[in-house]
């Protein structure tokens, strides 16, 4: 989002431990590419995956005898950042396994791998196959151990599931792998035949099943180890669901490893498919997330951020951060919401007093896209009337024309809106906007 990448370090309990001060060496990484994101026959919305060059990179910087005589002086950067205090806290790592391979081909190869018990000595010129169950999605940084194998190629993949018929996206029992075809995203690792090597990616992987695909060369490739460390926003679930019904119960299990699926440093639409952050799914995320924990950080974080995503055309963006721009103005209504929705629940009189700006702003360009008889009528051209996946309710893509007609179903979203609107008003103390809005609403 910004003009280009930089290193800020600052120290808590050493101010001598800063960017700002010493002499710093810095090194350009060359281990690291990216790779063409994969064909999931499905809108697909993350970071390039990785090729790992083994030989490119440099092994022991980080410990104290380190030659670094090659790396050259860092210098101060020369644009000016905004920088500001986070606020939310540090993400939550746990170290965790892999519960139990489910297929192996080319090799014979026991769970004890999987616990670090039981290395695999794959020989040279050879294809093996490994598949991995964690029974369960998880976001996670893999942290694949091997030595030797120099110039092998290990590919580690990450599927939610198997696909009965992946060009239809079926995939019916998540649980089965027999009879259904591999289709996931994956990094790529190229061996250089060093001792007790480590690949862990740059960013975390979501993933139920990961597979290793082996292509050895010339040398034999010893696998010592797989597992990972899972990430996530730290919630912690102080609610409670008593129905005496164990199928509620596991309703209520599986919604809440859902949504600690769907939070890490942002509220995400899919960890595996599309990391962005809705408002008309962060709105529910939000409720269900502060409703549960009592943590409404996240929430707050996610309504500021669409606050600063507001555009030339009035509107906020449907989804933020993101470096493409879609409009969906019936999110901005959902975004109205989110905020009266923190005032029943926070009720930080400051902070909702700075959204309102940007708030007044969409409404008033509601006002100038609503007909003589009161009713909202289709957005402008490139953007997406959008209020549900319902055949009848989807209006479709995004506008190809700047041709209008009223909506009621747009009308009625923008009502909820505005009534929702109304009470922001009152309880910042601007009656007249208030009477305005609550005219506006029951014309």
């Amino acid at each position: 989002m910004g003009e280009s990448a930089g290193f800020y370090l600052k120290g808590v309990t050493d101010p001598s431990i800063s960017t700002g001060s010493g002499k710093w060496k810095a090194l350009e990484n060359s281990s690291y590419r990216p790779l063409r994101k994969p064909r999931l026959h499905s809108f697909y919305a993350l970071g390039s995956f990785e090729k790992f060059d083994g030989a490119q990179y440099p092994w022991g910087w980080e410990q104290p005898k380190y030659d670094d005589s090659a790396w050259e002086t860092a210098v101060s950067g020369t644009i000016n950042y905004s920088l500001v205090s986070s606020r939310i806290p540090m993400p939550e790592y746990r170290f965790d396994r892999l519960h139990r391979i489910r297929e192996a081909k080319g090799i014979q190869i026991s769970d004890a791998f999987l616990h670090g018990k039981a290395p695999v000595t794959i020989p040279p010129n050879k294809t093996v196959t490994i598949l991995c169950d964690r029974e369960e999605l998880v976001n996670a940084y893999p942290e694949l151990r091997f030595s030797g194998g120099k110039g092998a190629s290990i590919e580690v993949g990450y599927a939610e599931s198997l696909f009965e018929d992946p060009k239809k996206r079926q995939k019916g029992d998540r649980n089965e792998i027999k009879g259904k075809e591999w289709l996931g995203s994956f990094d790529l690792i190229v061996a250089d035949g060093g001792e007790q090597r480590i690949y862990r990616p740059l960013w975390f992987r979501t993933f139920r099943y990961l597979r290793l695909k082996i292509q050895t060369a010339d040398e034999p490739l010893v696998l010592r180890d797989v597992s990972y460390e899972s990430v996530a926003y730290p919630f912690e679930e102080t609610a409670e669901f008593e129905a005496n019904r164990k199928d509620l119960d596991r309703i209520w299990d599986v919604s809440w490893h859902t949504l600690r699926l769907c939070a890490v440093d942002m509220f995400y639409d899919c960890p595996y498919y599309e990391r962005l952050q809705y408002v008309g799914d962060t709105r529910i995320q939000a409720l269900i997330s502060v409703y549960v924990s009592g943590d409404d950080r996240l929430m707050r974080k996610a309504i500021d951020l669409y606050n600063d995503s507001l555009g030339d055309e009035g509107l906020t963006a449907s989804r933020y951060p993101s470096h493409i721009r879609r409009i969906i103005p019936t999110f901005c209504n959902w975004w109205i919401a989110m905020i009266d929705d923190y005032r029943l629940l926070n009720g930080d009189k400051e902070f909702i007093q700075d959204m309102l700006p940007s708030m007044n702003t969409v409404i008033e360009r509601f006002k100038r896209f609503t007909d003589e008889s009161g009713l909202v009528t289709f957005s402008a051209m490139e953007e997406w009337d959008f209020v549900d996946w319902s055949g009848h309710l989807s209006h479709g893509k995004e506008r190809k024309s700047d041709e209008r007609n009223p909506s009621e179903l747009l009308s009625l979203n923008h009502v909820y809106a505005l009534d929702r609107a109304v009470k922001l008003m009152r309880y910042v103390g601007d009656e007249p906007t208030a009477l305005e809005y609550e005219a506006r609403s029951e014309i």
